[in-house]
């Protein structure tokens, strides 16, 4: 699922290739899902048996349950609010497609060893990804010289799921800040700033955002008698990412011409605050109207919601405006459809990710639960960015990041466990609290500098 979707094009395959049902559209996407989802029902159970966990985390009942619900809301209202069928189905697929590949990344892994071997299997991708990054770029030159409009080679985020790009490049970067024993420093350094400029080569502000506050906060998993040594080893690291960064700016410039540089320096200054200079826009500007229509659409109804594909048949029924923004805040997206259950079922995802990878990371048990938190985190951070500034909840981005979420619940499970064994000093009595019957894990066991076990 993880490879397919790293390379997929979208316009020329996803899109080109696919079944028609009547007015359901089913295309490769969907179909690796489906069977990675049903492969992990009828299997699921036998390969997670493989490392017992004590207890379900409760994470995973508190991010299904509110999508189901919010699912359901989104179904019922696009019916009774009478939303265009075909905007009420895709945006169904796309919404239930979450809970499914968290289910997925969750059943499938059985052992430590298998999560290790996904976190390499995502950082594959995302050099998967950011080779056909950069070969659409290449192909956009042209276009961008003829026209001298960004806009020629900003559309090639819409061709990839550009995420696994990024979630290589931090990973990366904290492997490289902590000289995690992943692979040798000569390979990881190429790599991620392979990875990173591959990104930044879609010139999705979002996408600068990311990476800006992705890499800043690498420093939270950094433990507090590690934090200056690690920053003056950044100071080294850092500049190097952003002269790479600056190197293949120049590249395109030299390319593309047209002041392509200039045109991207403006295109960076837009995020910024400040005073407007002419006619140029802020970089907000072009979400505001999608935002305010679709709070208005969702204060009608805050509980539940208009139902899916509320906010295109507003727009086509000339009801509101903002149709280019529409969907392109997650958050009010996901409130003006399916209402704060289902909004909330997003920021629980979301923030499970964030927390669940910081404290792995600084629970130090093992090489696997620091590796898994480290991604699970900036993971966690793309995704909130994302949500806040773009469409995030679609099918391709659910197969990256619910994927990731439900790894990353299963490797908590893992770790817990072991943390419980550990201190009770044997492998068959783990310590329950007496009052509450619920496993108590003590987060101060480590195992030295990232263990030794994976």
């Amino acid at each position: 699922m993880t490879l397919v979707n790293s390379i997929l094009h979208q316009q020329g395959v996803q899109n080109e290739y696919r079944v028609s049902l009547g007015i359901i559209q089913l295309g490769i996407v969907e179909l690796t899902m489906g069977l990675g989802f049903l492969y992990a029902l009828f299997r699921g159970g036998v390969i997670r048996a493989q490392v017992p966990p004590l207890r379900t985390h409760p994470i995973l009942v508190w991010i299904l349950l509110p999508f189901g619900i919010g699912g359901l809301f989104g179904i019922a209202g696009g019916i009774m609010n009478g939303n265009e069928l075909k905007f009420v189905l895709s945006s169904a697929r796309e919404w239930f497609a979450f809970p499914i590949c968290v289910i997925a990344g969750y059943r499938l892994i059985g052992r430590p060893k298998t999560a290790w071997r996904m976190v390499q299997v995502m950082l594959v991708a995302g050099v998967l990804t950011s080779v056909a990054l950069f070969y659409s770029f290449g192909a956009k030159t042209e276009a961008t010289q003829l026209s001298g409009n960004l806009n020629q080679v900003r559309g090639i985020i819409n061709y990839y799921n550009a995420d696994y790009a990024s979630i290589a490049a931090l990973t990366l970067v904290f492997v490289v800040l902590t000289r995690f024993p992943l692979w040798t420093p000569w390979i990881c350094i190429p790599i991620g700033i392979f990875c990173y400029i591959g990104y930044a080569a879609t010139l999705s502000r979002v996408g600068f955002l990311i990476l800006f506050f992705g890499t800043a906060s690498s420093y939270l998993l950094l433990t507090k008698g590690e934090r200056l040594r690690k920053f003056l080893r950044s100071i080294v690291f850092i500049p190097l990412l952003f002269f790479a960064c600056w190197g293949a700016l120049w590249v395109g410039d030299q390319i593309i011409g047209r002041d392509f540089a200039g045109k991207v320096t403006k295109h960076i200054e837009s995020l910024l605050p400040g005073d407007r200079e002419g006619k140029n826009e802020k970089a907000w500007d072009s979400r505001l109207g999608g935002i305010q229509a679709e709070l208005g659409i969702w204060l009608r109804n805050p509980l539940m919601g208009q139902g899916f594909g509320a906010g295109e048949t507003e727009y086509l029924s000339g009801r509101t405006s903002g149709s280019a923004s529409i969907k392109h805040n997650s958050w009010t997206a996901s409130l003006s459809e399916t209402g704060v259950i289902g909004c909330a079922g997003v920021a629980v995802m979301v923030g499970s990710m964030m927390l669940l990878g910081y404290r792995m990371v600084h629970a130090r048990t093992d090489r696997v639960s620091v590796l898994v938190g480290a991604m699970g985190f900036f993971a966690g951070v793309i995704m909130f960015l994302r949500c806040s500034g773009t469409m995030a909840l679609t099918s391709r981005a659910a197969i990256g990041f619910g994927i990731v979420c439900g790894l990353l619940i299963r490797a908590r499970e893992m770790q817990e466990t072991e943390l419980a064994y550990a201190r009770q000093g044997a492998y068959h009595d783990p310590y329950f609290d007496q009052q509450t019957g619920l496993l108590e894990t003590d987060y101060g066991y480590g195992m030295g500098h990232f263990g030794t076990s994976n």
